[in-house]
């Protein structure tokens, strides 16, 4: 009989399954966004408000609507927010009642919150192939949450810009 620490050692079962380690991703795809929101802006992009800024982008974007933000879903690096249209206060393509909404996810800019309505000025997206056509939520986007003077506000700039882009004046 073999002497020694050997000899007291218990026998263990002929199989055991130990249990095998994840493996993990050499690249995460998955957004890293905080999982807490804030109301706030994130600091880094820039704030966008003002007579000047709503006026310019009513003029510019390709959309301006009021919409109610029904579902915010996060696709690999993109956001993509479900709206309903409400209002069309300017439009240079058509809209369906029901759209969808893309924003690149460097950081939840601007803050939509599902279920509240906003006034968005945005535009229009083709890629270089043209397979691709969305309507992009960039981060310098005009949002606002809809209020009554908000869209006292925008009905003037109906006159001042034309639906199908900015006017230039002639002459003067």
């Amino acid at each position: 009989m073999p002497s020694g620490p050997a000899a007291h050692w218990p026998l263990q079962p002929p199989y055991q399954q130990q249990p095998v380690p994840r493996l993990e991703r050499d690249e995460n795809r998955r957004n890293r966004l905080p999982a807490i929101h804030r109301r706030a802006h994130c600091g880094k992009c820039r704030r966008v408000r003002g007579r000047g800024e709503r006026q310019r982008q009513y003029c510019h974007k390709d959309f301006v609507f009021r919409a109610k933000v029904l579902e915010k879903v996060y696709h690999g690096e993109e956001t993509r927010y479900d709206v309903q249209i409400i209002h069309t206060y300017r439009n240079r393509y058509r809209l369906e009642h029901r759209e969808f909404l893309w924003a690149p996810n460097k950081c939840d800019c601007p803050f939509l919150e599902e279920g509240h309505q906003y006034v968005l000025m945005l535009r229009r997206h083709i890629n270089y192939e043209r397979t691709l056509n969305r309507i992009l939520l960039e981060e310098d986007s005009y949002t606002q949450p809809y209020r009554a003077r908000e869209d006292s506000l925008l009905r003037p700039l109906e006159e001042l810009c034309s639906n199908r882009g900015s006017r230039t004046q002639l002459g003067g």
